[in-house]
């Protein structure tokens, strides 16, 4: 099992080739902040190369943002993030790991097809988390890997950061967070033993 785990990270990287453009640079990418006291919201920093940083307070149930704050200069960083925690009580630091809390399950990403698969596996069997698209572009498909996966202290809910990158001249270059309730019970799982 454990070969298995240790090779699967390879296998998506050879699904998606790199991008073959010189000089393709992050454009986008999202550090995780937080979670709101009720699980309800929460909070990350967003580095845009074409609209600046900015803290996103986004709604958990629909993955939107509620409140954007911009961030004028690292000076005053630190304080706007703690003015951000504080009003939207921002409490839990969440805790990063592939790895849900108790150690029991385990969360990838697969391409299938048309679609980039976020899995959960505990063992050797497997259950779909969500589907992302993953349809092509002019220039080929889109390369999708895990960047982070940040856990509520309880376990139940999850926010999943992948990084699309698509080339081409309307290329994508940009971490994209994907809020899941995580609810094992409900879910089906198959393979394994």
């Amino acid at each position: 099992m454990r070969r298995i785990l240790a090779i699967l990270p390879l296998l998506a990287i050879l699904a998606f080739p790199p991008p073959a453009q010189a000089g393709h640079s992050v454009r986008r990418t999202l550090q995780f902040l937080g979670f709101s006291e009720d699980g309800a919201r929460y909070l990350l920093k967003v580095a845009d190369a074409d609209t600046g940083d900015a803290l996103s307070v986004r709604a958990f149930a629909t993955g939107r943002a509620e409140a954007t704050i911009p961030l004028e200069d690292k000076a005053t960083e630190k304080q706007a993030i703690d003015q951000a925690r504080k009003k939207y009580r921002i409490t839990d630091p969440g805790q990063e790991s592939q790895q849900s809390p108790d150690g029991k399950y385990t969360i990838l990403v697969f391409p299938k097809g048309l679609k980039v698969e976020i899995r959960v596996m505990r063992g050797e069997r497997r259950a779909l988390l969500k589907a992302l698209d993953a349809r092509p572009g002019p220039d080929g498909p889109p390369r999708v890997v895990l960047t982070s996966v940040v856990w509520t202290a309880d376990g139940r809910k999850m926010v999943v950061v992948v990084h699309r990158t698509m080339r081409g001249e309307n290329g994508v270059d940009a971490d994209e967070a994907h809020p899941i309730e995580f609810l094992p019970g409900e879910l089906k799982f198959e393979g394994g033993t």
